[in-house]
């Protein structure tokens, strides 16, 4: 069996910093698999692959389909684990993206790992990123039930651990990430107490939310359609977050293939239904509705609660409109379930 397979496409973790300028460096994630060699001996084998090399922020859908087509090659049943070195800024597109797509069809873990600063300046977190990966799948592999996408991220001394399908965008003042439902999927304790009797020092968050958070919508068997020959990079998303003046009526939909809506954490949009006075019919969701039942596009909205059997008076304005409702998921996860969605069509 092969130990860790180390896949390398760039980020600020495979950057440095020159003439006042962040920019890839050739061979800067090699040296922190280096130092970790240095620090920990042979413990552990690393192949390396690099499938692309480029700042996250450059990110687009065909680079998310070169990855996931590129982790198809590797057989996972020959793994103890799989580290892909990623940027920070769309850390939680890829993760939700290949967590959705890879549920329940790979065999081992698969961590995404990246950096607050280039690995040789002074106070990165890369080094201790991907130690806490490689230290995940030592903790995962004991169990051998966790084989999934997870993240990890340090900040302050402390770790988590998070499902891929839960991360959630970093915020731009603390370069700190979130979970979706507020809690990561395991904790690292640094001290090096230990709660699991083990000998490592992670420990599962109890919490059996991450059993219905941020699941795919497509079914195994289709999502091994997309695992196979991977997802139509022509389509084109539309997606939008509402805000209070926000114009749906005035959202040009016409050079893309479907829309996504992300509304308010309730669940809800503007209708003009209930108590309120909505002076404009274009700030209304039946605007956008209208545009996209007129031109045949799918129009998906998030994020409703599974569970919530009493709903606001304002739900009523959708009544009617022929929507694609997705639950209880973040909207990274809405936009990577969008793109396997209308990639199946």
């Amino acid at each position: 069996m092969k130990d860790i397979t180390v896949i390398l496409t760039g980020g600020t973790i495979g950057s440095d910093v020159k003439h006042g300028s962040i920019g890839i460096s050739s061979g800067t994630t090699e040296s922190i698999i280096r130092m970790y060699k240095e620090e920990n001996g042979d413990a552990h084998n690393f192949d390396i692959a690099s499938p692309f090399t480029i700042l996250s922020e450059n990110l687009t859908p065909d680079d998310m389909n070169e990855l996931l087509l590129y982790l198809k090659t590797i057989d996972t049943k020959e793994c103890r684990g799989i580290i892909i070195t990623h940027g920070s800024d769309t850390l939680s597109y890829t993760a939700a993206f290949l967590g959705s797509v890879l549920k329940d069809l790979i065999y081992c873990p698969i961590v995404l790992v990246a950096a607050d600063k280039p690995p040789l300046v002074h106070g990165s977190n890369a080094y201790a990123n991907f130690e806490g990966a490689v230290n995940l799948i030592d903790f995962l592999s004991l169990a051998g039930c966790y084989n999934d996408v997870f993240a990890v991220w340090q900040k302050g001394g402390s770790y988590n651990a998070y499902l891929g399908r839960e991360l959630k965008e970093a915020d731009s003042a603390g370069d700190d990430f979130l979970a979706f439902g507020g809690m990561p999927f395991a904790e690292f304790l640094p001290q090096g107490i230990s709660l699991t009797g083990n000998g490592y020092s992670w420990r599962v968050v109890i919490n059996d939310l991450h059993d219905n958070r941020c699941e795919p919508v497509p079914d195994a068997d289709e999502r091994m359609r997309i695992l196979e020959k991977g997802i139509n990079t022509d389509i084109r998303i539309k997606a939008v977050r509402p805000y209070p003046g926000f114009s749906y009526g005035d959202e040009d939909i016409e050079n893309f293939d479907a829309v996504l809506v992300y509304g308010y954490h309730s669940g809800t949009f503007c209708t003009g239904e209930g108590a309120g006075r909505v002076k404009d019919d274009r700030l209304t969701f039946q605007a956008l509705a209208g545009k996209c039942t007129e031109s045949g596009k799918t129009l998906y909205v998030a994020s409703f609660k599974e569970d919530e059997t009493d709903v606001y008076e304002s739900l009523k304005g959708m009544d009617g409109a022929k929507v694609k409702r997705l639950y209880d998921m973040s909207f990274e996860a809405a936009y990577a379930n969008c793109l396997m969605l209308e990639s199946l069509k």
